[in-house]
């Protein structure tokens, strides 16, 4: 039944087999009765069909989701997680943009406009459009009531991109901004305590 394709859809991501987790994630999808209650499984499979790199899928099962009459929380994600899965590549982000404008005017999103702004960061750097980009990125910044985890993704995206145009000393203040936000267990936490000491010394 549904619950045995959870179990069976969960075990196959311990694995990393994308696919088979797709596919019992389907299986049980078409048994849910409930149309609102398809939402939460179709987003999961949604962050799925991204991991096989099947954006264009993963584009339209979130849309999908946020047409559902879901709560805002789930819609909003949906939308936002369309951004994050564009490539340029799988088509035109025209739609996706306009999307995201609209969200920017929505007052349900005073909120949460930094991460409409680093969604739309994200389009634009996806687009080579690396001034709009980055200016974004710190419209995000600017934006943010306090999110701290969305405040460290977007000062460390700043950070790299400074880097990249041997701009060391914004580079060196991004990536300290970067660190108060940044969780202890974040991947990267090493590489960039290690960078921001070392362009320290370099600026100094």
């Amino acid at each position: 039944g549904i619950q045995t394709g959870y179990v069976m859809a969960h075990y196959h991501i311990t694995q990393e087999n994308y696919e088979a987790s797709a596919r019992h994630l389907m299986e049980s999808i078409d048994l849910i009765k409930k149309k609102k209650d398809k939402a939460r499984p179709m987003f999961v499979l949604a962050q799925l069909q991204r991991k096989m790199g099947d954006s264009e899928a993963a584009i339209e099962t979130f849309s999908e989701v946020a047409r559902m009459n879901v709560a805002y929380e789930l819609e909003f994600q949906a939308n936002v997680q369309q951004a994050m899965t564009y490539e340029r590549k799988g088509g035109s982000s025209e739609a996706i943009v306009e999307m995201l404008e609209k969200m920017l005017n929505d007052k349900k999103n005073e909120e949460y406009l930094d991460q409409v702004y680093y969604a739309l960061a994200d389009v634009s750097l996806e687009d080579r459009m690396r001034n709009e980009g980055m200016y974004y990125l710190e419209r995000s910044i600017y934006t943010s009531q306090g999110n701290s985890r969305q405040l460290g993704k977007s000062y460390l995206r700043l950070a790299d991109l400074h880097m990249e145009d041997f701009s060391y000393e914004v580079a060196q203040a991004y990536y300290d901004s970067a660190l108060v936000h940044m969780p202890e267990e974040n991947e990267r936490r090493e590489e960039v305590e290690d960078l921001a000491s070392n362009l320290t010394d370099l600026v100094g």
